[in-house]
């Protein structure tokens, strides 16, 4: 009786043996399972944050881009202006100086004038006191 005990013993042994090495296993590959889901997980998680890295880097080229274009823009808007205030400038000046020109002439015919009309006067007196002399 002794050795069936011991036979059953060791059978019951052996059973929960082969069990604990089953949960073993089990735990082992379960761990292993949660292992590649979390390296899963992080690969994932990679991809979408270089995903959302790459986006951001486009829209800032874009604002880039656009940011460039409206210089230049303002920049071709300013130099137009500019050059159309440069002509209405120069235009102003021609006309002024044009119209200086003008008042010069005049100023002149009339200051000519008024010479000939003393020299003729002076003349006249001339004339008047030698002939009354």
């Amino acid at each position: 009786m002794q050795d069936a005990t011991i036979y059953q013993f060791k059978s019951t042994l052996e059973r929960k043996r082969f069990a604990y090495d089953q949960r073993l296993a089990n735990d082992r590959e379960e761990v292993e399972k949660e292992k590649q889901q979390r390296g899963e997980e992080r690969k994932d998680e990679m991809e979408k944050a270089q995903l959302r890295q790459m986006e951001m880097q486009k829209k800032i080229e874009s604002i880039k881009a656009k940011t460039a274009r409206l210089k230049s823009e303002y920049g071709a808007n300013t130099d137009a202006l500019i050059n159309q205030i440069n002509a209405e400038t120069d235009l102003k000046y021609n006309e002024i100086i044009a119209e200086a020109k003008l008042i010069e002439i005049e100023t002149r015919e009339k200051a000519n004038a008024e010479a000939a009309e003393i020299i003729a006067q002076a003349e006249a007196d001339h004339a008047t006191a030698i002939s009354r002399a």
